[in-house]
């Protein structure tokens, strides 16, 4: 029990904000808590209340409705708090819970108290300021909803349905006048006693029933249709971009246009460039260039789609994370044989030899000569301008092509080993990050 709180725990404190602000799924209350999101909400503005509040609305209802479950609305609990509470609220959910006098109960018995107790522990702090009709009608905040609601109305704790979202059951309205902040959206399998006005667990029976030891509530399935936004949702069109974004996101949409953008004209400059080039290093770095541009392109989509329906094309968008990755090992792979394994392919290699003692120079000093006129390869004493020289005559130094230059320039195998290694332990990681966080 434990470690599965301490990995819902995990998950909230790491989670993307932006995976998903369109959040479709159903839940079951046996599966105790479910947390769905995490939203960072702007900050109001008092002259635009209406475009700088930050609205949760949607609808909870049961799957597959029959006349004897048509009027269940308190399965369950949805919650929404912000970062001054979750830790609280899932702190409580991790540690071990111990019960005294419980003699005399049976097993099933203890478990529903040891689970209700976990609950009236998680909302303790929670109960004080949230508004509830019957039991808190003092409260100063918004931050429950029993769910399912009612098939054909609203949630319970809606009384006033004017200020609910059209085409929704409920309405979260979050309003900071200070500073932007996150709220931790989840589902709570506990429900309020409307007469003692205490917590108690839908996850599991209280007594135990002959047939099966789950809860009665087991076998219903909630299904969930819930959209956060910043801005009033009929206010979309006026800011496409901010609407459906996390505040720490805003315009990652536009700066993905423009990099796609600088991207193109750069490619579209590198090849005009290069065209008459053909090199080891001119192939890696015009395929470094196609890959970054076709990673930011894959992410430009999935965020301009996401901008529209607040879901986006979450697979378009791995898969360019991927080609982004491989990218910047191509680019390492141009950097290493550069700089640090030294050669160059815009040249042939040549030997220089002293006439009179038959001596290869230097890999760097052949390579400075190459670029120098026959008979004057004479290298003065450098000056402040880098690459001035004396042109001076040597008599003593003579050049002959190299005797294998095949072999001197074929570098080819060793970097195409090089990138595959890189591009391989590139998306082993990738791959491998992957599978922890789902797992």
């Amino acid at each position: 029990m434990s470690k599965i709180h301490i990995s819902i725990l995990a998950v909230v404190l790491v989670v993307d904000a932006v995976n998903t602000l369109h959040l479709k799924g159903k839940w079951n209350p046996s599966n105790r808590y479910l947390f769905l999101t995490k939203f960072g909400f702007q900050r109001t503005q008092i002259d635009e209340l209406e475009a700088t509040r930050g609205y949760i609305y949607g609808t909870m209802m049961l799957e597959n409705v029959t006349t004897s479950t048509q009027n269940l609305t308190d399965i369950a609990t949805l919650v929404l708090v912000d970062s001054e509470f979750i830790v609280d609220l899932y702190g409580n959910a991790t540690e071990p819970i111990w019960i005294h006098n419980i003699t005399g109960m049976t097993y099933q018995e203890s478990l529903w108290f040891i689970e209700t107790e976990r609950c009236n522990k998680m909302f303790g702090k929670i109960n004080s300021l949230a508004w509830h009709k019957t039991c808190s009608p003092t409260g100063e905040m918004d931050l429950i909803r029993s769910v399912p609601c009612p098939a054909s109305g609203f949630c319970a704790e809606e009384d006033d349905p004017e200020s609910v979202v059209p085409n929704s059951q409920f309405t979260f309205v979050v309003q900071d006048l200070r500073q932007p902040r996150y709220w931790y959206l989840s589902l709570v399998a506990c429900k309020r006693n409307l007469t003692t006005c205490k917590w108690e667990t839908t996850a599991i029976p209280r007594h135990m029933n002959t047939s099966s030891s789950l809860s009665p509530y087991s076998t219903l399935t909630i299904t969930y249709d819930i959209w956060l936004v910043n801005g009033e949702p009929k206010l979309q069109s006026f800011n496409q971009f901010e609407h459906h974004f996390s505040f720490e996101t805003h315009g990652i949409a536009q700066m993905f246009f423009l990099f796609l953008s600088l991207y193109i004209i750069l490619n579209i400059t590198a090849h005009v460039k290069l065209a008459n080039h053909f090199s080891l290093h001119v192939c890696l770095y015009l395929v470094h260039l196609w890959l970054a541009s076709m990673g930011t392109m894959l992410a430009a989509v999935h965020w301009g789609v996401f901008s529209f329906d607040g879901r986006g094309l979450g697979l378009l968008s791995e898969l360019g994370t991927v080609v982004t990755q491989w990218a910047d090992s191509v680019f390492l792979a141009v950097l290493m044989c550069t700089c640090q394994m030294g050669f160059s392919p815009q040249f042939l290699s040549t030997s220089y030899q002293s006439c009179g003692i038959s001596k290869p120079l230097r890999p760097l000093t052949s390579k400075i000569f190459s670029t120098l006129p026959t008979e004057l390869l004479r290298l003065g004493t450098f000056s402040h301008k880098l690459y001035s020289y004396y042109p001076i005559r040597e008599k003593n130094i003579c050049t002959r092509s190299s005797v294998n230059q095949e072999k001197s320039t074929s570098f080819w195998p060793y970097v195409i080993l090089l990138v595959t290694l890189l591009l391989g332990v590139k998306t082993l990681l990738y791959i491998w990050a992957m599978v922890g966080v789902t797992g």
